[in-house]
């Protein structure tokens, strides 16, 4: 008897998003110990073989997306005021993507009708002036975000990455109650990189102004990302490599430009990326400028390369591993397990071949994680997190774990099982 789960979880939806100090690649360490027994017997089974404990561990990342354009020709971001547009994308956890010049030219109505089909915080996009400095920024947040939405996940800001320390401190103190991180917006898209790769003391100021913030945002379009040379290429994967290591949360920023078939270049992107193991933690998909020829708009998830839809066909939620434990009937820690995971690790978890029929069934299993209890089980099928219900379960942070399996069967015994794991970049 083996447990089933769905590869497509039906509790994407109600997931939040809500990230970790870093969304990044993750190798997990499992080591099974079994520990706490009051009897040498395993949990009984309806056949005599032991049990088995399935842990299947799920990927994603969080996509945001919106940004200027709706209609070639107009400007504002009314496409998304029809729930229509983006129901698929709000059900699988997509979230708001919020240029501050594309709210502006949206209608008060739609503005209000957009915030509540996206009630959770959005990434927000503004600009640092000299002349006006920080003032601009509070002014936008004041004045809009927080009209509907108590905090940004992300400030997103351009023109802050090469700016003193002073300036990038005073922006990061001033949002602190706005926003939980500011991401300097930065990619060499005007040649910069050439001579000088992003380990040069040229970016030394970038890096620093990076760590104040606690994130980065790079803006480089899929469509002008294939065409360039290898150094700039070779200096926006550094870029994220760089984030990844030093716990700095890394955005890309996707705008489909000129793309022809802005998702096939999204693609390409992702997977070149990936090749050079750079992988974004959170991808933004907006649109910021129109144009003949130069624009995919916000539109619709049904019409393909919209910007809705290629942000639909590029939110993930799949099948990274799965690993067996077998109940033992001894002291035993087998050798180390790894299995490499992309995206924040949320994990389901079941349990086959328990005895459910005779008249010392199984009664009931308890999950604790960290010695929290996670939820009771009281009869088959003894599973975990299949439809996102277990928050406990889900979106873990890099740091180490116990998963505490406490059985008691219909005559009283009581049996312990541990599962120690370790969630590492």
């Amino acid at each position: 008897m083996k447990s089933n789960f769905a590869n497509n979880c039906g509790g994407f939806a109600k997931q939040d998003y809500k990230q970790s100090k870093s969304v990044v690649s993750l190798v997990v360490f499992v080591v099974f110990l079994f520990s706490g027994c009051k009897s040498d017997e395993p949990i009984v089974s309806d056949t005599g073989i032991p049990p088995v404990i399935t842990i299947e561990a799920y990927n994603s990342q969080p996509v945001y997306a919106g940004g200027v354009w709706s209609l070639k020709d107009e400007k504002g971001m009314d496409d998304l005021a029809n729930p229509a547009n983006s129901d698929s994308f709000r059900a699988k956890g997509g979230r708001l993507y919020i240029h501050e010049l594309g709210w502006d030219y949206t209608s008060k109505a739609n503005q209000a009708i957009i915030a509540g089909l996206f009630p959770n915080s959005p990434m927000w996009e503004s600009s640092y002036s000299e002349t006006s400095g920080v003032g601009h920024i509070m002014s936008i947040l004041r004045g809009r975000l927080v009209t509907y939405w108590k905090k940004a996940d992300y400030l997103t800001v351009n023109f802050l990455s090469d700016k003193s320390t002073a300036q990038m401190q005073e922006v990061r103190d001033s949002t602190n109650d706005f926003v939980g991180k500011v991401a300097p917006i930065f990619s060499p898209n005007s040649g910069a990189w050439n001579g000088a790769p992003w380990n040069s003391t040229k970016w030394d100021q970038t890096r620093v102004n990076i760590k104040i913030g606690g994130a980065l945002a790079t803006d480089s379009p899929p469509y002008f990302y294939l065409s360039q040379p290898e150094g700039y290429k070779a200096f926006i994967a550094d870029e994220i490599k760089w984030c990844k290591a030093n716990n700095i949360d890394m955005i890309a920023i996707i705008h489909p430009g000129t793309s022809v078939d802005f998702n096939e270049d999204f693609r390409k992107y992702r997977a070149d990326l990936k090749a050079r193991g750079a992988v974004p933690d959170i991808w933004a998909v907006e649109c910021y400028y129109g144009g003949p020829g130069g624009l995919h708009p916000i539109g619709s998830e049904e019409t393909a390369n919209d910007l809705m839809y290629t942000a639909l066909k590029n939110t993930d939620f799949t099948l990274s591993g799965k690993k067996n434990f077998s109940f033992t009937n001894s002291l035993v820690v087998d050798p180390l397990i790894s299995a490499e995971f992309q995206g924040v690790s949320n994990i389901v978890i079941g349990i086959s071949g328990v005895d459910s029929v005779s008249v010392n069934k199984v009664s009931k299993i308890e999950l604790y994680i960290e010695d929290q209890l996670v939820k009771t089980k009281l009869q088959a099928p003894f599973e975990w997190n299949k439809n996102g219900e277990d928050a406990l379960l889900s979106h873990l942070a890099i740091g180490k774990y116990k998963l505490k399996f406490v059985s008691t069967d219909a005559l009283g015994l009581v049996k312990t099982y541990t599962i120690k794991i370790q969630i590492s970049k």
